[in-house]
């Protein structure tokens, strides 16, 4: 085993040491890391970095995960389940064959990506306002296809609905294909 490897389980233990003795482990910074089957069964991870970090088939039961950036974080397999992903960049995330079920996701399930474009419209920035809504569609989409697999049907719905709706959001007003 190499150094590398061995730091890297000390970290992993530690972290799951730390969630065990209830601590709160906010703000952290676990950013590309390989959490590969992690128990972190209700940790309070808000507003923390863990993008492009691998948590496939890690054990994520009630996780809050609030504010968090998960760009490009890998779910592959994880149990998200009653976990709380309000207000998280989402963007890029893969939720492969991870369970979903009873996710916090906001208010009217609208993720980050689609309120920062509305705040982007609301200060006059149209050209930040369409990146974002074009993230947004593809998160929706993204989000959609997983729970369809998943058989969440309420959840599917609401987020093709959100997809449709940020889609809609990036044509002109009165346009025709608005």
């Amino acid at each position: 085993m190499n150094e590398n490897t061995e730091k890297l389980n000390d970290f992993r233990n530690q972290l799951e040491k730390s969630n065990l003795e209830k601590k709160d482990l906010s703000n952290s910074e676990l950013t590309d890391l390989n959490l590969d089957n992690i128990n972190l069964i209700h940790a309070k991870l808000n507003d923390s970095n863990l993008s492009r970090s691998s948590f496939k088939n890690a054990s994520l039961y009630g996780i809050d995960l609030s504010g968090s950036n998960l760009f490009k974080a890998n779910f592959d397999g994880a149990n998200l389940s009653n976990s709380n992903l309000n207000n998280c960049n989402l963007l890029g995330v893969n939720f492969t064959n991870s369970k979903l079920k009873n996710v916090n996701w906001g208010t009217d399930f609208k993720v980050k990506n689609e309120l920062d474009a509305d705040k982007a419209i609301a200060s006059g920035d149209y050209e930040l306002a369409i990146k974002k809504y074009k993230e947004s569609e593809d998160i929706y989409r993204t989000l959609k296809i997983s729970m369809q697999s998943q058989t969440l049907g309420y959840e599917t719905g609401e987020f093709f609905i959100r997809e449709m709706t940020v889609r809609r959001k990036q044509f002109k007003k009165m346009s025709l294909k608005r």
